[in-house]
């Protein structure tokens, strides 16, 4: 057990504590150099360190963490306390927790109590994505670089390799926990970008615990090292600010603008609803001769009545479809899931089970998840104990309000957890786990159903019969030369439905038919110009104009020729007479 001492750092003077340098490399980072490296200065309270502990054997494993908390500023001056217990524990939060105050117990490890965070990450399980499990963690890095650069975000501060996975990391200066719905949005933008890739949706919270540097990952049988870049001087470290400007498609000018303007639309339909209340009040109260109008009649609904139940048990539903569809009602296997399936289903049953009945639950749906009835337990524990605080009257604090401490995944969530697939959704017949796109499908679909249910008729089979009908109109047209008014009166249709009819036959008919090429047009002759003339003969100039003349084979003229009203350039002088008796007046040639 952490005592308060050694949380805040004060059982051993300062003197006492050993200095050590930061490394060059980062690959001879040791557990210590790794928390104090990622720690900066200027950093408060205390940071969780822990340990997954194996309990029992066989069918009854299970594990829990153990934990213990040091302080900020006992981890940087690297006490022998912190030293003794990284050889022990394996895994860190990237935030830290305020102090315990004397005489209380240790704040609770969640969202609610922070109090700083110094990096946003992606944890990328490229191994059990098809067609990335043969790439080495060297090409999953490049892949993850170039499309950063693509996005014009900025690159990732390191790369740990936490065994068979990679954790991607973009540190900055401490930031304080009022950052958290922005940090949430970047944390989201920076893991959806990475679908792709096989990225942990659980690791969503800033209090995950990931493993440090120099811990062992039994699981992989591989140490977790720092595996980019390779000198900690090209370790870049900037702001949140930055960070977020860079992610966000929205910067903070534009998204309070987009609130203003979205709170002053609100305003103005509430006062123009409160002045049609009003008026109707006015209209109540007031006498009138005229007739009551009929009561409108109410509309039928449609479909049940929707509560926060049905809500839950439609979600629950889309959850057992996915599962069925993904592995055909058989029993999952590893590497699929299993524990992110158990955790998403147990969150849903949480709203719909009673406290003390949720337990069982999980126990019989574990050989449906593949898991042991104490592995499922053991990864819906944080679920089933906020169940049952909400069961006995708790309340949570958050963000000043006070809330139900149950979880409340919405549908975004619970899709990017599961990583469902658009496929996926048209495939397993999802209803609430959908897109916006898929949402529009499934809302036609509704609709067009319930219009055949009530008597109208499909659009296919009202083209097909128009269609037959302009067939036929167009056979009695061509065999017997009816007109359009004949031709409604034998098939007993009006004549605008008949013209709609002609113009889909005429257009069916159309395809398919080859038209001929049009006929080459030839090219027009000049101006002037006849069969009989021959070569143009070019008359002398004095300047750079030039006079052609075209005139009929035969006896040659020997009369003079009068030009009147010819374009000559300013810098052009004719001559008088050509060889052509050409004569010019004065005129035309000053």
């Amino acid at each position: 057990m952490t005592t308060l001492n050694e949380i805040r750092g004060h059982a051993v003077p300062p003197e006492a504590w050993p200095a050590r340098a930061m490394p060059s490399e980062t690959r001879d980072f040791t557990a210590l150099d790794y928390l104090r490296f990622i720690h900066p200065v200027g950093s408060h309270g205390v940071v969780r360190i822990a340990a997954r502990v194996n309990i029992g054997t066989g069918r009854k494993a299970k594990y829990v963490f153990r934990e213990r908390r040091f302080s900020v500023k006992r981890i940087r001056l690297g006490h022998a306390s912190v030293v003794s217990a990284l050889k022990e524990l394996s895994f860190h939060t990237f935030c830290t927790f305020p102090y315990p105050k004397p005489g209380e117990p240790v704040p609770e490890a969640s969202d609610a109590n922070f109090t700083s965070i110094c990096a946003n990450w992606i944890d990328l399980d490229y191994y059990g994505v098809q067609g990335l499990a043969g790439l080495s963690k060297g090409d999953v890095l490049d892949i993850v670089q170039r499309r950063c650069e693509e996005k014009r975000w900025p690159a990732p501060s390191y790369v740990m390799s936490s065994g068979r996975g990679m954790l991607i990391v973009w540190l900055y200066e401490v930031a304080p926990r009022e950052i958290l719905p922005r940090w949430r949005a970047v944390q989201r933008t920076l893991n959806r970008e990475f679908e792709d890739l096989g990225h942990d949706a659980t690791g969503m919270s800033p209090t995950h615990l990931y493993r440090y540097s120099g811990s062992y990952n039994p699981n992989a049988l591989a140490p977790a090292f720092m595996m980019w870049p390779y000198y900690t001087a090209d370790v870049r470290r900037g702001t949140f600010d930055e960070l977020a400007a860079a992610v966000m498609p929205v910067s903070r000018r534009k998204a309070k603008l987009f609130v203003a303007e979205k709170l002053d639309g609100i305003a103005k339909r509430a006062a123009k609803q409160a002045g049609r209340d009003r008026a109707r009040r006015e209209e109540e109260v007031a006498p009138t001769t005229a007739p009551a109008a009929p009561a409108r009649k109410k509309r039928e609904r449609v479909g049940g009545h929707l509560t926060g139940r049905s809500y839950w048990r439609a979600i629950a539903a889309d959850i057992e479809r996915l599962r069925a569809h993904r592995f055909g009602g058989k029993r999952m296997v590893e590497d699929t899931g299993r524990s992110t399936m158990a955790f998403a289903a147990t969150m849903v049953q949480a709203w719909l089970l009673p406290a003390c009945d949720l337990d069982g639950w999980v126990r019989d749906q574990a050989h449906a998840w593949g898991l042991d009835e104490e592995e499922a337990l053991s990864c819906t524990s944080g679920v089933r104990k906020a169940a049952r605080d909400a069961a006995n009257g708790e309340r949570k604090a958050w963000l000043k309000k006070e809330v139900d401490p149950r979880y409340r995944p919405g549908p975004k969530r619970l899709i990017e957890l599961l990583k469902v697939q658009p496929a996926e959704m048209g495939a397993a017949d999802l209803r609430i786990l959908v897109t916006a796109e898929r949402r529009r499908d499934v809302v036609a679909d509704r609709q067009a159903t319930l219009r055949r249910s009530r008597g109208a008729k499909a659009r296919t089979d009202q083209q097909g019969a128009r269609l037959a009908i302009g067939v036929e109109a167009l056979r009695l047209r061509r065999e017997q030369g009816l007109d359009r008014p004949a031709i409604a009166a034998r098939l007993g249709v009006t004549t605008r439905y008949l013209d709609t009819a002609l113009r889909d036959a005429k257009a069916i008919e159309t395809i398919g038919t080859v038209t001929a090429p049009d006929k080459p047009i030839k090219p027009r002759r000049s101006h002037g110009s006849s069969r009989g003339t021959s070569r143009a003969k070019v008359g002398n100039t004095s300047g750079d104009a030039t006079v052609a003349l075209v005139a009929p084979e035969g006896e040659a003229y020997t009369g003079d020729v009068t030009v009147k009203g010819t374009y000559l350039p300013d810098d052009a002088r004719c001559a008088p007479h050509g060889p052509a008796g050409v004569s010019v007046p004065e005129e035309v040639s000053a």
